[in-house]
């Protein structure tokens, strides 16, 4: 799964008394941001399979990233980090947890069977990857269910809606407009999704941020 984790960013955004959405999108894609440290690392792989539905890459060795027990261990350590590092209140904190722990389960419906339950343990995967026009429907009416619901919190708010759609409607033609790739090294692999991640936090930096006009310019 690759937009749909960012429904649940925008789900766990929220309206008021809730972190800024640029710490949801970095949560939701957490365990995908460790594997790309960890592929450029050599620390796990993956194979290359061209032509293969959903993406040209076999997952052959990710358990410190994507098993069930890391995904815990992930989750865990938000929380302790956003309450005792960053003063984050409980409640955000176990929010922005379970946030981290859903790309396990959002990955499970997509994955073949490669999703570990713990490091050398067995393996899972549901396999929407091979229903490709489904899962792309699927994603992207995810990320529109988000940017709706927190269009309507931004509404609430006296906030403009038209950040959510900003937000959404970006990711939803970058998914759709996307071709499915050649496999590269992993440090191409490692470093364009690094790239592409840092890219939807600025973005959510920039969508969720205060835009008020001026004295100036509003005289």
């Amino acid at each position: 799964m690759m937009i749909g984790h960012y429904a649940v960013a925008l789900a766990g955004r929220r309206c008021r008394h809730t972190p800024p959405l640029w710490v949801f999108a970095a949560a939701t894609q957490l365990l995908d941001i460790i594997w790309c440290v960890l592929i450029i690392a050599g620390i796990e792989h993956f194979a290359p399979a061209p032509g293969q539905t959903g993406t040209p890459l076999a997952f052959t060795d990710y358990p410190w990233s994507h098993s069930l027990a890391a995904a815990l261990v992930w989750s865990g350590l938000t929380w302790l980090a956003a309450r005792k590092l960053f003063a984050v209140n409980t409640r955000s904190a176990w929010l922005l947890a379970l946030v981290v722990f859903s790309h396990w389960p959002l990955d499970l419906l997509v994955h073949r069977p490669d999703l570990p339950l713990w490091p050398g343990g067995p393996v899972v995967g549901l396999s929407l990857w091979d229903h490709p026009a489904l899962e792309h429907w699927l994603e992207s009416l995810m990320v529109a269910a988000g940017a709706a619901w927190w269009g309507m919190c931004l509404w609430s708010e006296g906030r403009s809606p038209w950040r959510a759609w900003i937000f959404g409607g970006v990711l939803i033609a970058l998914f759709l407009a996307a071709g499915p790739g050649q496999p590269e090294s992993p440090v191409i692999i490692g470093s364009f999704g690094l790239g592409f991640y840092l890219f939807v936090i600025l973005l959510a930096w920039l969508v969720d941020r205060p835009w008020r006009r001026t004295a100036n310019a509003s005289q």
